[in-house]
């Protein structure tokens, strides 16, 4: 410093002065006073290069730039789904509250009329015939999450299953043999039935095209009743497979047949005790008429209508009859011989027996062959063989209780004994041995029900209603599509909907067709695309006529719209297919900006230049009237008419007040002396007229001839943090909540003046053509203020690969990163300003990309020992804001931050964490490096090798000890 050195040198030169701080002479007060004009004169003269170049701009017309208004999107909710939809006017006003500003508000406007309907989103599916494939994308159990339209892998959905039951057919738990009378081919499906634990598939399946053939075998486990679509039953399922799109299986209503091999009784109960089935006497060791035996079996004897055939082994045994009687002798001293008479014996055995069976209210003959009657009557050639009783099991037969086991049950009860009575001689006992029972149906029975299965969807069919059944089916749609469901009818004008598309790429080839149900058909929507085909972020509107039916698919009733990829693009395996992060319904955008007051001025005089200034600054948008009545011509009021330029309004007394809508202009150097033109000065809030000859003046008036609508806004205070835009500033409709699901964006404060010397001079070398990789970069700059950092690269493309002839310029949004999903509004913002600034031809050639960096994450893991015990907290701190300020991006013209393309090395690491006062010395330092918004973790040296990369602060961790 000056002072300092007239110090040092006037202990040469003036010993005698007194440099006292709190006392000093005369001398050393005319050297401080000396120093500081020295100072003040120093920092003019380096002042005077940027002065003069400041004024050299003001003579061109610089001007620094206001500021500039955020924008986002909110969404509107409504009480529930059973009211009415809202129609909600552009320009209504959403609150979010700011401590800081002066009324503690930020005001949105919205910028579109928007329908808020009462509809919810509530499914998304992709289904594609071809593939035969059925995705579901969302729905509002699982919640949503990021997911890719036309997707090419995932959960399939899809299957074509039919499900036949029988619950007296089906009740099988022992060996047999089912018949189904439909036409598939067994060589390619699956079958399978419903046991307690789920499917078991059968051991083979024999086709010969008209009917299926399956074997269930006996240790396989009982077919038993389980559920499907909410019926409970004895099921079959068929899995069909994939078929070509010339096949189809059309078949009347399905029918079978079971048989099943000869198996014991489940039970047999004689004699008051149950019997051991394997041999046994029927009827006890004593015959008795109407003594009974039954044979129980849950499987065979429910199989009502089939015919079944009871078949054993019979033998017969002799027992002595068991009396105390004796014939009386008449006992004399002397008898005749004649007197004694030789004692004769009897057989006692069955004549006939009678086969009942249970109907549910008691007991009834059982329809058999005559000679089942005389099965156990006794003969000498019926010893050792085997016996069978056929007979058609009835229709009426009913479980029935027997000896505390209830099953179904045939009995045979003894009509008949030969010699009941007799008292000498034996039993003739039947002996029953390898009973068996099997059965046949000699009529195959409809099925009780049938169920198919296709796209996700239940079909029932009946007998009695359904005479023809396609068991396969897909959902008829010759491209792949997505399908939108909606719980309520979205009827309304115009229904917005905002989508995040997370992979922005160019698909405006990659068309895309719009339809809804209507009840019989599907019908053409044109919607307003502001995505581009999915390309970008972005609002769909939609126009959905009243005419849009509910409808049930993959197995929901929905109202229904379509989105067909028509060119069958998102097929092919090279294509991207975009990933949608979010959807909103009931969205719109709104920007930060006030409507203010019109504010009205008089032209006193006929002046050139004339200016108003109006009561604030920061001008987003106006509109500037000047009356002239009497002033136009009958051709010019109809010019100005067509154009929507005149502004009519009473005076009273049936008179006319004619305003002029005047047009805004940058300045007046191409206006002419006729022109309605004025120059609006935005930062200050001035409007400016012409001069007579380069811009019309207004003319002079006694009254107020001049007023002006306009709205102000701007600045970073309209950035606001998801959830900030909480309050409609007035009720409408049902509507009772609004919020924006993401940040707003792209609010600039008022330009500084070292950014537009910066913005300035750049135009000044570049002249608005971009020839060199400087030019891209400062008219990037100019493109848009929410450009935090630019660089371009000649010769490489957008993947960042070698090119010739290729510019990719890569920008930040000064949004990043939470804005990132904005970017598309910046880069297209960013391509429309180069579009007539650059080579044709490399435009044309599509050389000539705009794409964001490569932001890769790094996380500092530091173990650092302090001097002191007072400053291990401060070090943590201090040691977490350098790495933060030190991972900064580079911002416009200045020379500290990270540019674009390079990545921290760990000694500039080490240096940086070194600076903070305290530290001893660094144990451990690391650094770890991942793609944003992931964990996993990248070769450094392999992505310092990447052209587009910038580092963006992670998760650090600062361990600060004393040793």
């Amino acid at each position: 410093m000056i002072e300092d050195e007239i110090k040092k040198r006037a202990k040469s030169y003036t010993p005698e002065w007194r440099y006292d701080a709190t006392n000093p002479d005369i001398g050393a007060a005319v050297a401080k006073v000396f120093a500081k004009m020295m100072e003040r004169s120093g920092k003019k003269l380096s002042m005077l290069p940027v002065k003069n170049r400041i004024a050299f701009l003001n003579s061109l017309g610089a001007d620094l730039l206001p500021a500039v208004c955020a924008e986002g999107y909110v969404v509107f909710g409504l009480v529930n789904q059973e009211v009415e939809g809202t129609e909600v006017p552009a320009g209504t006003r959403i609150i979010a509250y700011d401590e800081d500003e002066e009324d503690g508000q930020v005001v949105f406007e919205t910028l579109d009329p928007v329908y808020a309907t009462p509809a919810r989103m509530s499914d998304l599916y992709y289904a594609n015939d071809r593939l035969d494939v059925i995705y579901s994308l969302f729905d509002t159990q699982t919640g949503f999450e990021a997911t890719r339209l036309f997707p090419k892998s995932g959960e399939n959905l899809q299957a074509h299953e039919l499900y036949i039951s029988h619950d007296i057919l089906l009740a099988l738990t022992r060996e047999a043999e089912i018949t189904v009378e439909f036409p598939l081919d067994g060589s390619r499906i699956e079958a399978a039935y419903s046991t307690e634990t789920g499917w078991e598939p059968f051991a083979g399946v024999v086709s010969d095209g008209r009917k299926l053939i399956l074997r269930k075998e006996g240790s396989r486990p009982a077919i038993c009743a389980g559920e499907v679509h909410g019926q409970t039953a004895h099921w079959l399922r068929f899995t069909l497979p994939r078929m070509q799109a010339d096949e189809d299986i059309v078949s009347s209503y399905p029918t079978m047949s079971v048989s099943a091999p000869s198996v014991e009784p489940d039970v047999v109960y004689g004699s008051d005790a149950e019997q051991p089935v394997h041999r046994f006497l029927p009827f006890g060791e004593r015959l008795d008429e109407y003594s009974e035996v039954y044979f129980g079996s849950e499987e065979r004897f429910s199989k009502r209508g089939a015919r079944t055939v009871f078949s054993f082994r019979v033998d017969f045994i002799q027992i002595p009859l068991d009396t105390d009687d004796q014939d009386t002798i008449n006992w004399e001293w002397i008898m005749e011989r004649s007197e004694f008479r030789p004692v004769e014996e009897y057989d006692v055995s069955i004549a006939s027996v009678i086969w009942e069976y249970f109907n549910g209210y008691g007991w009834t003959t059982l329809k058999t062959e005559e000679d089942a009657t005389r099965v156990f009557s006794y003969r000498e050639d019926k010893k050792g063989s085997f016996v069978s009783i056929s007979f058609q099991c009835p229709q009426d037969i009913a479980e029935v209780m027997v000896g505390g086991i209830e099953t179904y049950y045939i009995r045979a009860r003894i009509r008949k004994v030969n010699n009941l009575y007799k008292l000498r001689g034996q039993y003739i006992i039947p002996v029953m041995e390898n009973v068996g029972i099997r059965f046949n149906y000699e009529t195959p029975l409809p099925a009780q029900q049938v169920q198919c299965f296709n796209n996700v969807s239940w079909k029932s069919f009946r007998q009695e209603r359904d005479g023809v059944i396609r068991p396969y089916e897909q959902m008829r749609q010759k491209d792949a599509a997505l399908y939108i469901g909606f719980e309520a009818s979205p009827v309304g004008y115009p229904i917005q909907v905002y989508l995040e598309i997370a992979n922005e790429a160019d698909r405006r080839m990659q068309l895309l067709s719009w339809e809804y149900w209507n009840g019989s058909d599907w019908m053409r929507m044109h919607p307003v695309d502001g995505t581009s085909h999915f390309s970008r972020s972005g609002f769909i509107t939609l126009t959905i006529r009243p005419g849009i039916k509910a409808a049930t698919l993959f197995g929901k009733e929905r109202y229904w719209l379509k989105v067909t990829d028509t060119a069958g693009v998102y097929e092919t395996e090279y294509v991207d297919c975009p990933i949608l992060n979010r959807i909103f319904i009931n969205a719109v955008r709104v920007r930060q900006i006030n409507r203010r007051e019109q504010e009205y001025f008089r032209m006193e005089a006929y002046q050139k230049g004339t200016a108003f200034t109006l009561l604030a600054g920061n001008i987003q948008s106006e509109e500037v009237f000047v009356e002239e009545t009497g002033q136009l011509s009958e051709r010019e009021r109809r010019k100005l008419l067509e154009e929507h330029r005149i502004l009519e309004e009473s005076d009273g007394a049936d008179g006319k007040r004619i305003w002029v809508k005047w047009q805004p202009v940058d300045d007046f150097y191409g206006s002419g002396a006729r022109d309605r033109h004025y120059v609006m000065h935005r930062r200050q809030g001035r409007l400016q007229f012409g001069d007579g000859w380069r811009g019309r003046i207004p003319a002079a008036s006694v009254r107020q001839n001049i007023f002006i609508r306009y709205s102000t806004g701007g600045g970073k205070i309209g950035n606001r943090s998801i959830g900030d835009l909480e309050q409609v500033e007035r009720s409408i409709g049902f509507i009772n909540s609004v919020t924006n699901p993401a940040v707003t964006t792209g609010g600039s404060d008022e330009e500084t003046l070292q950014e537009a010397i910066f913005r300035f001079t750049g135009k000044l070398r570049h002249q608005n053509r971009a020839v060199s990789e400087r030019d891209y970069v400062m008219m990037a700059y100019r493109a848009s203020r929410d450009v935090l950092q630019a660089r371009a690269f000649g010769g490489i493309d957008e993947n960042g690969q070698p090119s010739p002839g290729h510019v990719t310029l890569v920008i930040l949004d000064r949004a990043y990163p939470e804005g990132q999903y904005n970017f598309g509004k910046l880069k297209n913002r960013v391509l429309d300003y180069f579009r007539d600034r650059i080579n044709p031809v490399i435009l044309g050639s599509g050389h000539f990309t705009v794409t964001g960096p490569e932001l890769v994450e790094m996380s500092v893991y530091a173990e650092i020992v302090a001097q002191e015990h007072a400053d291990v907290f401060s070090i943590r701190r201090n040691v977490a804001d350098r790495i933060e300020r030190f991972l900064r991006p580079r911002e416009g013209s200045e020379e500290a931050g990270w540019q674009i393309g390079s990545l921290p090395s760990q000694p500039q690491l080490v240096n940086v964490v070194m600076g903070v006062e305290g530290i001893r010395h660094i144990r451990h330092l690391a650094m770890v490096f991942s793609y944003y918004g992931s964990q996993q973790r990248i070769d450094i040296q392999q992505m310092r090798r990447r052209a587009f990369v910038l580092p963006v602060s992670g998760n650090h961790e600062i361990i600060v000890t004393m040793s």
